[in-house]
């Protein structure tokens, strides 16, 4: 029988989806319920599965949570979710940008092999890029072959659903509606659900609404414009869809701001803390209620993180472009009663890669496709030795590309904007550094040329995951399509400042 399961687990759907027609699609279906009928499986969606919500809080750095040690108060209730189950100290993203990291976290794949990067403006001025390829499963898919009404409420923009992240969703509405999200929580207990939430309420421009917008710097008197100061400026009125504008907004509030007075640089990172407060007190706090007034609160495995992290000045840089700490370090929290023991602390490196597996471990659904993150229950269960790698990349407006390692100790960085000339005899020019994280947890000094044995060897690590990542990308996402953003998601990109 463990035989006969490990085949069953090994079998991949992914495979036949290569060879398949979509009208063939139910015959695979029908194949993949024997198989898992024969050995034992439950393909349908037991009782006893709990339910899912995955909440993404767009741009949120670990660091600035009180319970990753912020002295802001800026998250009580993302504090409280975090006591009541495992908390993951050291989780780093697969990229900077919104778009790749949430295809790695729905599909358990690295960006370089899903494929699915920033869409980029053409010559007709509408955005395209790759769609998801149709041989790759997302999370969604899986969970909707175990009988889960799958929901998704999010932003919109850099997560549209044509780029292939409204598959097996029978709603995902991109209008960022936070009380959509809690009403469908409300009035559908009865379901066994994924709910898939994403809010970029801690973007750029930060604009907090009152009373979060003083909250942690009550005295700023300097010129960048407040949430009602913009609002005035532009004609909007609270409450009503900003879609539209909002690249006029962030103009209008990174204009007024000096980088060369300290004041601004409080204000701007107070901001932040007050955009982090009013998602964590109001949009969280919501979701959470609605559970509980559901009565499914204990019955539902909560996951939330976030695709990147933001810079304020720490290496020279503003917004998120970067894979220092600052951007690559992400909150995961898991919780879920009876599975995960309340305040528990994970210390070992893990990656956005991994949350794929790790929910299809806790709901004990067979693993059907190929994954290339790991499930991390076993580190919740006081087992150790995983000793993962994360590897990041930035591959979204060239030049440049950037590319990133981070095994034990160590981060290897390769950023064509910091090249400089090399130490060796050879005087060619470079982009590589390394840092020791346990000693210079700022990632500040460059130690590469004190160790040149490690930068070796995990540049011979990292080439040797190029390569693999690029032919798992022929095999497992072959022939991926052209998309078009459609008008409303052009829109929400102005809005956020990529257009």
């Amino acid at each position: 029988m463990r035989e006969a399961l490990h085949r069953c687990q090994d079998f991949r759907p992914s495979a036949l989806r290569s060879v398949l027609s979509p009208a063939s699609r139910f015959i695979c279906s029908t194949l993949t319920f024997f198989l898992l009928l024969a050995c034992g499986c439950r393909p349908g969606g037991g009782e006893d599965r709990p339910n899912l919500l995955l909440i993404s809080i767009d741009t949120l750095r670990a660091d600035r949570l009180g319970c990753y040690g912020y002295p802001r108060d800026t998250s009580p209730h993302i504090d409280g979710l975090a006591a009541g189950g495992v908390v993951f100290n050291r989780a780093f993203s697969a990229s900077c940008k919104t778009t790749p990291s949430h295809m790695t976290i729905l599909t358990g794949l690295f960006p370089r092999v899903h494929n699915v990067y920033m869409w980029k403006q053409g010559p007709q001025g509408t955005f395209r890029g790759d769609t998801l390829s149709e041989n790759v499963p997302t999370l969604a898919e899986i969970l909707q072959d175990y009988g889960y009404a799958n929901v998704a409420f999010t932003g919109g923009a850099n997560v549209a659903g044509r780029m292939g992240f409204s598959r097996g969703f029978e709603i995902y509405d991109e209008a960022g509606d936070t009380a959509a999200a809690c009403r469908w929580l409300e009035e559908n207990s009865g379901k066994k659900f994924f709910l898939f939430y994403h809010t970029y309420y801690t973007h750029d421009p930060y604009l907090p609404p009152p009373p979060y917008d003083t909250r942690y710097d009550p005295g700023y008197a300097g010129d960048i414009p407040s949430r009602r100061e913009m609002m005035e400026k532009t004609g909007v009125r609270e409450g009503e869809k900003w879609h539209g504008i909002w690249q006029v907004m962030h103009e209008m509030f990174w204009a007024e701001v000096d980088l060369d007075d300290p004041a601004d640089r409080r204000h701007l990172s107070a901001l932040y803390d007050g955009a982090i407060g009013y998602v964590d007190n109001e949009l969280i706090r919501s979701l959470l209620e609605s559970l509980e007034k559901a009565g499914t609160l204990d019955d539902t495995l909560i996951v939330l993180t976030s695709d990147h992290g933001e810079e304020f000045l720490e290496h020279g840089r503003l917004e998120h472009n970067s894979l220092y700490r600052e951007v690559a370090r992400v909150p995961l929290i898991m919780r879920l009663p009876g599975k995960f023991p309340a305040g528990l602390r994970i210390e070992e490196l893990v990656r956005t890669v991994d949350i794929l597996p790790t929910i299809l471990d806790v709901l004990e659904i067979p693993a059907e496709t190929f994954v290339q993150g790991v499930s991390l229950r076993p580190l919740t269960e006081g087992k150790r030795g995983l000793e993962l790698t994360a590897y990041a990349d930035f591959d979204d407006y060239l030049p440049p590309v950037i590319e990133s390692l981070r095994s034990g100790p160590w981060f290897l960085l390769l950023d064509q904007r910091l090249v400089r000339e090399s130490r060796g005899e050879d005087g060619v020019l470079s982009f590589v550094s390394l840092y020791n994280t346990r000693n210079d947890p700022e990632e500040t000094a460059d130690v590469s040329a004190r160790h040149p044995e490690v930068t070796k060897k995990l540049l011979n690590r990292l080439r040797a995951l190029r390569l693999e990542n690029s032919r798992l990308r022929a095999e497992e996402a072959p022939n991926q399509l052209k998309g078009e953003m459609d008008v409303k998601n052009v829109e929400r990109l102005k809005a956020l400042g990529y257009f």
